[in-house]
């Protein structure tokens, strides 16, 4: 029988090593998400997530032509935003680790994986390395924008907090 202490001592070491390997994949897999977008002509691209009560997802990932501004494409008014459908269907390599939650030890390594997947990686990464947690109690939401202008990517993150008021008052 495993030694349960043993067990998730390997779990907490695995955590740590992902969060550790989390920068260096980010910076790799932006380049490599960057320059597919630019060489389907697009202009970039925005994923939303949001996450509550021990649960947490990517919500949508939506792109826009390369012949569009950014503060045109992020206008909610403009309505520019592709829905994934019309995205050419292509591939890439991102370095990833190979198992999110079950292979304690395990290396990361290229995979090939579809754009709207590389991106998704890109977000879970940066929101695993700089707000663990994200999807618990309240939880948060927010969104990542892709610049292929600018070659940059902006994370806005909104943390959920319940608030309480107290009033006393003695007569």
């Amino acid at each position: 029988m495993t030694d349960p202490i043993d067990t998730l001592a390997d779990l907490f070491k695995s955590i740590m090593d992902r969060k550790a390997g989390a920068p260096t994949r980010i910076v790799a897999n932006k380049m490599a998400i960057i320059k597919v977008l630019k060489e389907n002509y697009l202009g970039g691209a925005r994923a939303t997530y949001s996450g509550s009560c021990d649960s947490g997802q990517i919500d949508d990932v939506r792109f826009w032509p390369g012949n569009i501004t950014v503060a045109d494409a992020l206008n909610p008014d403009a309505r520019i935003l592709k829905e994934n459908s019309g995205i050419p269907d292509v591939s890439l390599q991102v370095l990833k680790a190979k198992d999110r939650w079950n292979n304690p030890g395990v290396p990361e390594s290229l995979q090939t994986v579809t754009l709207t997947e590389a991106i998704e990686e890109l977000l879970y990464d940066w929101l695993e390395s700089n707000h663990g947690g994200w999807e618990n109690n309240d939880g948060a939401d927010g969104h990542m924008d892709l610049n292929v202008e600018t070659g940059e990517v902006t994370f806005t993150h909104n943390i959920n907090v319940t608030s309480q008021e107290t009033e006393t008052e003695t007569l």
